[in-house]
């Protein structure tokens, strides 16, 4: 389990002019098949800092304001509560011109892969925000773990309770207040409008490539981010109600359709 810092790659590749493909092979190696392009268009869509001489000093800003030691103490906490997998965890500065994550997301992003996660995050972000991506981003790779699912075979179902449940737990260990701003988002009778009229009808709808409009939102003029806050309204529907005292582990291994209870009871049941 171990924190990489990329800004110190990056202060090699300014200060020994390494070159960029020298500087992030410890990423890279990760997914050999994909191209040094292929990864920078894919991590500048996701919020990097770009890497060019009129950046160097936010590079450098950023770098004085992360306490790596801390991050990896507090994940390795994590580790141990979630009986979750070896993740290497790496993380970026966020470019400020980046709008949809610095209004939506609260200046800061994750992205849960097989075995290593990427997270993105401004300069000015408390360390207890900081520990909030990451402990989101953990829960979704030890909910993977446990429930042996992969980027094929989970359901609407399973995404959304998975963004529910790592809020919930973000909300458990840091409070409330750290949590993600869509989990703030929308009021019940929105979502179950919602829920009744759209999602209810597609949640065993496997591979996240077949439902990635209905977990973001922004098509259909389906609002941003509904199926994360809907997942996380079914969760706390569900736990407030029947389960409060579950452990961690035991909700990571839990089945998404057992959440599904009080005004998201599927009538008919799943089949």
């Amino acid at each position: 389990m171990k924190v990489h810092d990329s800004s110190t790659w990056v202060l090699n590749h300014y200060i020994k002019h390494q070159s960029i493909k020298k500087t992030f092979a410890p990423l890279l190696e990760k997914r050999p098949e994909k191209s040094l392009d292929e990864w920078f268009r894919f991590l500048y869509e996701q919020g990097l800092l770009p890497v060019e001489k009129e950046t160097k000093k936010a590079w450098f800003d950023w770098h004085k304001r992360v306490n790596k030691k801390e991050l990896e103490r507090f994940i390795k906490k994590m580790k141990t509560i979630f009986q979750g997998p070896d993740t290497d965890i790496i993380i970026f500065p966020l470019n400020m011109k980046h709008g949809i994550i610095l209004e939506e997301l609260d200046g800061k992003n994750g992205i849960a892969f097989p075995g290593f996660i990427l997270a993105f995050w401004k300069e000015t972000l408390p360390e207890i925000d900081q520990k909030a991506l990451l402990l989101h981003e953990y829960h979704h790779a030890s909910r993977l773990f446990h429930r042996g699912e992969n980027e094929r075979s989970i359901s609407l179902l399973e995404s959304m309770i998975m963004e529910g449940l790592a809020e919930w737990e973000v909300a458990n260990h840091l409070g409330e207040d750290h949590m993600a701003p869509w989990a703030k988002n929308y009021d019940r009778n929105m979502l179950l409008v919602w829920w009744k009229k759209v999602y209810h009808q597609y949640i065993l709808l496997q591979g996240r490539h077949t439902y990635k409009s209905l977990l973001f939102g922004g098509e259909r003029h389906i609002p941003p981010l509904t199926g994360y806050k809907l997942g996380y309204d079914i969760v706390k529907t569900h736990l407030s109600n029947n389960e409060a005292t579950l452990d961690s582990l035991t909700l990571l291994k839990k089945a998404p359709e057992t959440f599904l209870t009080g005004p998201y009871k599927m009538n008919e049941g799943l089949h």
